[in-house]
């Protein structure tokens, strides 16, 4: 339930990322560079080039989430159209689909 709970607040960070992150998180500004943890106005700090690091962790779960989900939905509906194919063919199209799968994973 927990780990239910932080997957819905990753989610919803990265939804509302424009509304809740303090800074832009592509602005470096030179003057406030490699500001520690606790600054105010930065609570994680700034990077290199001044960067807002709350910020780009807030940003950063964008493309977390889409490098996460975008693989496991392509997994989905590539097997399941292949399932789909094999269970309506029968034993005409399932030892292709079966090679296949063994030439391709392993």
């Amino acid at each position: 339930m927990i780990a239910a709970l932080m997957v819905l607040a990753l989610i919803l960070m990265a939804i509302f990322a424009p509304w809740l992150a303090p800074h832009d998180p592509l602005q470096g500004m030179t003057l406030r560079r490699l500001k520690p943890p606790g600054t105010e106005g930065f609570p994680l700090g700034t990077d290199e080039l001044g960067r807002d690091m709350l910020a780009r962790l807030i940003y950063g779960g964008r493309l977390s989430l889409f490098m996460g989900v975008t693989p496991v939905l392509s997994a989905l509906v590539i097997g399941g159209m292949l399932g789909i194919t094999a269970g309506f063919a029968g034993a005409f199209a399932s030892p292709g689909f079966a090679s296949d799968a063994f030439t391709c994973c392993g």
